[in-house]
């Protein structure tokens, strides 16, 4: 059996097997075997059989304190999460708790002055600025990038997000060595399902496509045939 399987060709198995005649029964029963881990998405209209674990952040207090006070106080675009959760793919781990808080560009100022009476908060800080000033549970706010892959209901990034931050986020490649990302990545990718069309769409926006494809290539990371 081959691993990779196109929406239409997984309709047409189903259909056949289980005796269907319409498009949301295929829906509907794509949707089953995805919650069951017999396949997982890869892009909008392709599927790979197999099990690979879907990205979820763990929020902190300090996390839902910040997404509850934003969402009572602005009707904006923002996600909240930890500069820990890098930890599960590091050597050297990070030890103290930074909150990266990113939001819609032109409400950055008035988040800003809205949490500094409450937080150690540092508004797209250097790196010196990071070394100098952040402590435990500092927030290092941060624009959000439009059409960014998050939660939107989670309030949190998208692993996709995470992936081409690591690569181009200057903030983010402060707190690891770099000789670190090929096996940061290589656990990544075999360890959660990855959407490439959503990956490749982002690099995009963040214009470094064409570089963090070529990295991808010379480290022999993710799925060849996507790259």
């Amino acid at each position: 059996m081959n691993d990779i399987i196109t929406f239409d060709e997984l309709c047409k198995t189903i259909k056949k097997e289980k005796g269907y005649t319409t498009l949301r029964a295929c829906i509907n029963e794509v949707n089953n075997m995805i919650e069951n881990k017999k396949i997982y998405k890869i892009s909008s209209d392709i599927y790979k059989y197999g099990t690979k674990k879907a990205f979820s952040i763990q929020k902190s207090k300090i996390n839902n304190d910040i997404i509850n006070d934003i969402i009572k106080n602005y009707d904006i675009d923002f996600i909240v999460w930890n500069i820990f959760v890098l930890n599960e793919w590091l050597n050297h781990l990070i030890n103290s708790n930074i909150v990266i808080l990113e939001v819609e560009k032109i409400y950055m100022e008035f988040i800003f002055e809205h949490l500094k009476g409450k937080y150690n908060i540092l508004i797209n800080p250097s790196e010196n600025e990071i070394y100098n000033y952040s402590t435990d549970n500092t927030i290092i706010l941060k624009p959000l990038i439009s059409k960014a892959p998050i939660n939107v209901k989670e309030k949190s990034p998208k692993i996709e997000k995470i992936i081409v931050d690591i690569f181009s986020d200057k903030i983010i490649n402060s707190f690891y060595e770099g000789s670190e990302r090929p096996k940061i990545y290589e656990q990544i990718f075999s360890t959660y399902a990855v959407n490439y069309k959503t990956l490749f769409a982002y690099a995009k926006r963040r214009s470094i496509y064409e570089e963090f494809k070529a990295y991808l290539k010379k480290y022999n990371i993710g799925d060849i045939r996507y790259l």
